[in-house]
């Protein structure tokens, strides 16, 4: 799954334009293990397991050290499911359904089964 986070919105008390080298993005992973996404107001992720991860921003004021300014932190949760599909399976033209039987003749049977999936959609 790839996400966009967007800070742009983010404002310094000293009315200051924060610097695009002032935003800094990680996310924590379910093992607890902290990732670099990357610095500036603006970034992409792509989450490709399954699980939970917390991103963090830190944005930092471009007057911090003159004026006693504290960066600013913010928290997201993002939760990445795994991929599901409705499975649609034919053999020899007989659909497959869940607990059902489909009955193939013993000349079909000789001459080979032919699988279909091809009606199946992710979901």
């Amino acid at each position: 799954m790839t996400v966009t986070f967007d800070a742009r919105g983010s404002i310094d008390p000293s009315n200051d334009t924060i610097p695009s080298k002032n935003y800094y993005w990680y996310y924590r992973d379910t093992n607890g293990n902290d990732t670099t996404i990357g610095v500036g107001p603006v970034v992409n992720a792509t989450f490709a397991t399954p699980g939970n991860y917390q991103v963090h921003l830190t944005v930092r004021s471009s007057n911090k050290a003159t004026d006693g300014i504290f960066d600013g932190e913010k928290t997201i949760s993002i939760d990445v499911l795994p991929k599901t599909a409705n499975i649609v399976i034919y053999a020899n033209g007989q659909k497959l359904v869940k607990d059902g039987k489909a009955k193939i003749g013993i000349q079909e049977a000789e001459k080979g089964i032919i699988f279909d999936g091809s009606a199946t959609l992710p979901m």
